[in-house]
């Protein structure tokens, strides 16, 4: 795919892999897909505004969180469409979405705001929101495996209205039966993250981040249970 051309049209955002097929979130809204096995791609197919992440529901539907207006579109993978759109109340720029084994919660993180919004998903109602003094700016955040966890991607590359930031890049951990933060993880400056994955085992943590003293992307793969970085990888 050209870069250049990518860029001007929106630049993507999130993506997620259903079968053989990738679908893409952009920059200004649009999605594309992308089938592995031919390297066919698809036109853009206007949904929102201005995505952050893309996340396979627990309904089969790719969810896509707006920045520029705080909703969470819905798209259908089948059907190429979007079927339905949910305002988060208070949202302003969200940028990720987990839900809860049971599905009785869903975690929306928003970004200038550093807040995460707890979703009572029967109704759709935000029913909590989680501040920290250390979550300044956030990104995409990530169920673990075991479902008792959200690890949130703070870089916090500002401070509150946006001022430059004073806070380190860390992973926020938030228990999801107390709906409270249990943990701090530190990363390096060189690694302000902005999404996190973790093995099927749920050994290992993928962390993707910018480095912007090198002005380089790198991951960096950490060891869940001792939270030590064992090796980072430009990207």
């Amino acid at each position: 795919m050209d870069f250049e051309a990518v860029k001007k049209s929106g630049g993507s955002h999130g993506s997620t892999i259903i079968n053989k097929t990738l679908y893409v979130g952009l920059l200004n809204g649009s999605v594309v897909t992308y089938n592995l096995t031919t390297g066919k791609k698809s036109e853009p197919i206007a949904v929102g505004k201005k995505f952050c992440d893309a996340v396979v529901g627990p309904d089969g539907n790719i969810y896509l969180e707006d920045m520029a207006d705080g909703h969470v579109y819905i798209f259908d993978p089948k059907g190429l469409k979007t079927v339905d759109k949910m305002p988060v109340v208070g949202g302003a720029a969200v940028c990720g979405i987990a839900w809860t084994k049971n599905l009785k919660k869903a975690y929306v993180s928003d970004m200038p705001q550093g807040k995460v919004f707890v979703i009572d998903w029967k109704t759709k109602k935000t029913i909590k929101e989680i501040t920290d003094p250390e979550m300044t700016f956030l990104h995409q955040l990530r169920m673990t495996n075991d479902g008792k966890q959200v690890w949130v991607t703070a870089a916090n590359e500002f401070d509150p209205g946006l001022k430059p930031g004073t806070h380190k890049s860390q992973i926020i951990v938030i228990d999801t039966k107390t709906d409270k933060i249990v943990e701090h993880i530190v990363l390096p400056d060189t690694l302000r993250t902005h999404d996190v994955k973790f093995s099927p085992d749920g050994k290992t943590a993928l962390i993707s981040g910018r480095d912007y003293a090198n002005k380089d992307g790198s991951i960096g793969i950490m060891d869940v249970k001792t939270r030590k970085i064992v090796k980072t990888v430009s990207i």
